[in-house]
């Protein structure tokens, strides 16, 4: 929570896509920390999240597309690309 405070501080987050599993714990700290980013439910199972629609298979393969399309380039880096 405290590095969210930190970004939040730099960037202009719009929200922040989270999956049910502990977030229970996040809530209260972003909330001692002062941070007022909207949370929108991001699922990672099997079924989408009923409130955004949002589901991680979906939104990767959107993200392979911009990746294929030029839309998000990704720099060099030696780590990265040891890992690949």
């Amino acid at each position: 929570a405290e590095r969210i405070a930190d970004l939040s501080m730099l960037f202009d987050i719009k929200a922040i896509a989270f999956d049910q599993y502990r977030i229970k714990y996040l809530e209260p700290e972003l909330e001692n920390a002062s941070v007022s980013v909207p949370l929108i439910p991001h699922g990672q199972g099997y079924y989408k999240a009923q409130d955004s629609g949002l589901w991680m298979p979906h939104s990767i393969e959107l993200f392979e597309q911009m990746l294929d399309d030029g839309v998000i380039i990704i720099k060099t880096n030696p780590c990265l690309r040891w890992n690949a």
